[in-house]
Parts: structure tokens; sequence; C-alpha cells
């Protein structure tokens, strides 16, 4: 059986049609738990859904509550302006009947179908240390065994929206599936929502996001490199430096000030999510 969490703050329209994409779908003792951050009055839902409030934000707050109030051991994690794929539940049943903790789903973007992100192919695979598998977990769908999601603590509260370090929660959490050996993580495409197409073209919310999601990056590989010292996660973090210096040249010489702006926004976050983790951890 399916517990599914969607998180969600203010009186959100977007929740509701993420309710309606679930609800058909439910079967048995399948459950949809809403986790509202806040006290205001959040917009009604239907009766399939049960609503809960968190005093505190903070996206993986939210979620941890969630998965503490989930009756079932298979858990989604659907972001509010998520829809799914009518075939989601039956996709996630067939992947969760075989020997896997967790599951990153496909996101789409709502127009056209395209994939929202350039990683999230038509492929199944194993997620493993590479950056270009880890990178196909965004944390708007994803899907856990709760033994597993607990056996490793849930969502670092220091991570994600509303908190410290603005993102890479996803990151972080399958980086420590990964680190115990006996998790095995995998990217399904099957396993597929829907999110409106992200304006990134002269966007200064875009030019923030992926400051806050670098900051997040940062810190995640400060965090396991010194936890773990394992080098490869080095390696990884030294990758997501050089990729978008390159590209920041690369648009100073094509005098693309837009482009400046959202590499250098991504290379400022994921140097200074590094060393402020460091240092706050004094490590």
């Amino acid at each position: 059986m399916i517990t599914f969490v969607i998180p969600t703050v203010g009186a959100s329209k977007n929740v509701s049609r993420c309710v309606d994409s679930i609800a058909g779908q439910l079967s048995g003792e399948d459950e949809i738990i809403i986790v509202h951050q806040g006290e205001d009055n959040p917009v009604r839902f239907a009766p399939v859904a049960r609503l809960f409030h968190v005093s505190e934000y903070g996206l993986s707050n939210a979620r941890n509550e969630g998965a503490r109030l989930a009756g079932n051991g298979i858990i989604a994690f659907i972001d509010d302006d998520v829809m799914l794929d009518k075939n989601y539940a039956a996709s996630i049943r067939k992947h969760f009947s075989r020997d896997i903790s967790a599951l990153c789903g496909r996101l789409l973007n709502t127009d056209d179908h395209s994939p929202y992100a350039r990683v999230h192919d038509d492929k199944l695979i194993a997620i493993t240390y590479s950056p270009a598998r880890l990178k196909r977990c965004l944390g708007g769908n994803m899907v856990f065994r709760k033994e597993a999601f607990l056996d490793v603590g849930g969502y670092d509260r220091s991570f994600g929206v509303g908190a410290k370090y603005g993102g890479a929660e996803d990151i972080d959490i399958i980086l420590r599936l990964l680190h115990r050996k006996k998790h095995r993580v995998i990217y399904a495409p099957d396993a597929i929502g829907y999110h409106a197409r992200e304006n990134r073209h002269k966007n200064s919310n875009y030019i923030e996001k992926v400051f806050n999601y670098g900051m997040g990056e940062g810190a995640v590989y400060a965090k396991h490199f010194m936890e773990k010292k394992l080098l490869v996660l080095l390696a990884i973090y030294g990758v997501e430096i050089a990729k978008p210096f390159i590209k920041l040249l690369s648009s100073t010489l094509a005098f693309d000030v837009y482009g400046v702006k959202v590499y250098s926004g991504i290379l400022k976050g994921r140097l200074k999510g590094f060393f402020d983790y460091a240092n706050e951890k004094k490590i």
C-alpha cells in the first residue's frame, strides 16, 4: 500500500489538482496526506485526503512529518505543483515488488510532455554516485520504502526550501542510502509526474533559485565528503564547480549578460554552500 505525502504552504490552488490526479489511482488502504506549513488557512480539499498542519516552515520538515504519519510501507513524496500520470500508482507497485529501497520518478513539462530536467530520459537505471545519475532524483517526485527512509533518518532539515541550505535535500538523502550498501535506488521513467514548464529566461526568481539550490549542493558535498572521506564525492564536487565555471566563461565571451548571472549564481552558490557548511561544522 502507498501513502502519498504532499507538502504545501499557504492557500495553494495547485494542491487540489495534485490530489485529483492521485485520487483515482487509490486502491485498498492507499492514502493521501497533505502537510500544510504555517497557520494560514489552506484551500479546501476533497475528503479523500488527510490534512495536517505544522507550524514550522521547511520542506524537509513537512516531508518528515508526513512520513511519521504514514500508515503504509511505501511513501511517495509529491510536490503540490505536480500532477501524476494515470498509471503512476501501478508503476510504483510494479517497481516496489522488487528489491529496491527508493525510486526517483520522471518529471515532464505539462504543456508538451518534454523532460522537465534534461537528464530525465526514458531509460530505467540504477542510481549511483555518478552526477548525471544523482541529478535524476528530484524531490518533487521520489518514493521510498518507509523502513529505508527511517533507516537513514529521513530528510535532513538543514536542506531544502525554507532551510539554511535551500536545496539538494534530494541528493543528500539518496547519498545516505547509497552509503548503506544494502539500499538499492533506481530511476524509473514510467513513474511520471507533470510539472508546469519553468520560466528560465530572463527571470530573476530563477537566478535566486539556482543560487539557493547551488548552496544546497555545495553543502551536501561538504557534508558527505567530510563524514565519509570518499574521494569520489570530492571529485563530483569538482565537476560540479567546473561545469558552471566553463558556462560562465562561455557566456562572458558571448556577451550573454543573463547567462553570466545564471552561471555565476550557480557557481557562487556551490562554493558558498561548501565552505559555509565546512566552517559551520568546524571540519
